[in-house]
């Protein structure tokens, strides 16, 4: 019966379509004569934007004047009227030189951050940890620690990786992972975790790292035991803090990349499915008293301009999922795109919209890869590491606010809203489709149809 009513409001639809308005895009930057690879990681959170930039010139040991000596540093924004202002660089007090300060994980006004190579002061000349707090619109350093000694004694590269989560921090280093703990004021290394079941001697153990209050997430992109290549380490914390081995998590299907990048988010966690699919995949796990539990795999059927890799890096932040794409556009796997999902009410992930920094890409702009996404549900940030708008390398990073880029009616997602949304919206409704339930209350009725037609009137 739904069919013949659906036809006959649809007749009244005008003929000419209406546009969309242009959502402004900003692009990020780092400072002049500081910049080298800016864009990994990212974060949003507390309103605030953490971007590091691996490469970025400071000041050398000793004094000297800023740029000098290659550092790395974090860049800390904040939003104003829509546009992130530059707020603060972040270097460690202990400045070196050559160390591969930044990465990071973060946590309300807690930073946890890291030094991949010490020059100077310290134990194993291989790292430190670096505790950041925010206060009075600033970060500030308030602990550091080193890096643990002997046996693991790797060549570098400790803090690969970072999960903060309350008074536990994650840390990876040349396929082992430190656990540490506060204690009081201190943060004290509480355990070790290497890999034991490994069939080849390195296995990426250690990348990408996810923590919540119970479950610990270890990435090992490279394990190809069993016949697989990739997986996911999964520990269960028990009673005293200590993370136990629970399960090793296994892409569906025989396939290459699987935990390249991943997202942890309260209990649902989002992977990479790497080369499952050809136009890549992400799967999303319900994260359960049990351990994860496979819910959906997020793919882009359907999608008129083919991707590559969907999913090279995923970003969570309750019902919105931003995942990373090549789009394809060229033989150079470098134009990143992100694709935006938004959780419905029946618990499944479906394509929102899509955010393209290449409107505001300066001309002629070399591209190399820019795996990072960052979003806290209304705003979205997707990273260029390699951009190149001159013989060097400097790197940049392009915002995006949700609120104007997902146009609710626009359901081809075609940037316009025709009578092709109206006729999107009957097939959905006729399938008993959740997308269809425009004025959600749970059910799909005439109301759904006035709701849709209101909110095309009323353009995006």
């Amino acid at each position: 019966m739904r069919t013949p009513l659906l036809l006959a409001a649809l007749f009244a639809v005008p003929a000419a379509s209406l546009a969309q308005t242009h959502c402004p895009i900003q692009r990020l930057e780092p400072q002049d004569g500081y910049g080298g690879a800016f864009g990994m990681p990212m974060a949003i959170d507390s309103g605030r934007l953490l971007i590091r930039d691996s490469e970025a010139s400071g000041p050398c040991p000793g004094g000297g004047t800023a740029p000098g000596c290659v550092n790395g540093a974090i860049y800390s924004f904040t939003l104003e009227d829509g546009l992130w202002t530059n707020r603060q660089l972040i270097y460690p007090l202990d400045m070196g030189v050559y160390r591969g300060f930044g990465n990071f994980d973060v946590e309300g006004d807690l930073m946890i951050a890291t030094t991949a190579n010490r020059d100077s002061d310290s134990r194993n000349g291989l790292g430190h940890v670096y505790r950041f707090d925010h206060t009075s619109g600033q970060w500030f350093e308030a602990d550091r620690f080193p890096a643990p000694d002997a046996p693991y004694k790797p060549t570098g590269g400790f803090g690969n990786d970072v999960a903060l989560r309350g008074d536990s921090v994650l840390i990876s280093r040349d396929s082992v992972v430190f656990l540490y703990q506060q204690i009081g004021e201190s943060w004290k290394l509480a355990q070790t975790i290497d890999q034991r079941d490994a069939t080849i001697p390195s296995v990426g153990f250690g990348l990408p790292l996810a923590m919540n209050d119970d479950w610990a997430f270890i990435g090992a992109m490279l394990d190809q035991s069993d016949g697989y290549y990739g997986a996911i380490h999964v520990y269960r914390r028990d009673a005293s803090g200590q993370l136990v081995f629970h399960e090793k998590l296994r892409p569906p299907l025989l396939d290459a990349g699987f935990g390249r990048s991943m997202a942890l988010d309260g209990s649902t966690l989002a992977v990479w499915g790497g080369g499952t699919h050809v136009a890549g995949s992400v799967f999303v796990y319900d994260v359960t008293a049990d351990g994860p539990v496979l819910h959906q795999d997020v793919t882009l059927e359907g999608v008129t301009e083919e991707p590559i890799g969907l999913g090279i890096g995923v970003s969570l932040s309750g019902d919105t999922m931003v995942c990373g794409s090549y789009t394809g556009r060229s033989w150079m796997p470098g134009e990143t795109v992100g694709y935006v999902f938004k959780r419905g009410a029946d618990g499944l992930w479906r394509l929102a919209t899509m955010v393209d920094p290449e409107p505001a890409a300066p001309y002629g702009l070399f591209r190399t890869t820019g795996h990072a996404t960052a979003t806290d549900g209304e705003m979205v940030v997707i990273s260029h590491v390699g951009e190149r708008p001159g013989p060097a390398l400097t790197g940049a990073a392009y915002s995006f606010d949700l609120d104007c880029e997902i146009c609710q009616p626009d359901l081809d997602l075609d940037g316009a809203l025709t009578i092709f949304d109206f006729l999107t919206f009957m097939n959905l409704f006729q399938d008993g489709d959740a997308r269809a339930d425009f004025d959600g209350d749970g059910d799909l009725t005439l109301f759904d149809f006035l709701a849709f037609q209101t909110a095309f009137d009323a353009g995006c």
